[in-house]
């Protein structure tokens, strides 16, 4: 009885901590893709501020 008990405890442990790494793998890639739509949105801005100011430019 005290081994199944001992099991039992182990498996709760267990189940617990993947719960936790799960969750901070899951907010980790949450800010990561966040990071990646923000970066991707300034590099746009760039590249239209750079086509504006090159259309703006009078002929050579």
């Amino acid at each position: 009885m005290a081994i199944a008990i001992g099991v039992i405890w182990l498996s709760r442990i267990t189940l617990y901590e993947i719960r936790r790494t799960r969750t901070r793998w899951d907010e980790k890639s949450a800010e990561e893709s966040e990071l990646r739509r923000e970066q991707r949105h300034e590099q746009r801005e760039r590249e239209l501020r750079l086509q504006i100011q090159r259309l703006q430019r009078p002929d050579r």
